[in-house]
């Protein structure tokens, strides 16, 4: 069992590959992860090159990735 601050009241542990919803076209995008979560919803870091975003995601814009894409 992980740590209580590992998980989000939705589910979603740190480190989980996720997708987040384009600002611009609102479709999903794959290649983000869980680095944190917040009060508002989730701080992402991109998993290409560990770069934490500098923005919150409301939880509603961020989900799961189903798409297979687990890289690091």
């Amino acid at each position: 069992m992980m740590a209580p601050n590992n998980y989000e009241a939705t589910g979603l542990p740190l480190g989980t590959p996720v997708q987040v919803r384009d600002r611009f076209e609102f479709a999903f995008r794959s290649g983000f992860e869980v680095s944190e979560a917040t009060g508002a919803g989730y701080r992402l870091r991109r998993r290409s090159d560990g770069v934490e975003l500098p923005v919150e995601f409301a939880a509603i814009d961020v989900r799961r990735d189903s798409t297979g894409t687990s890289r690091r």
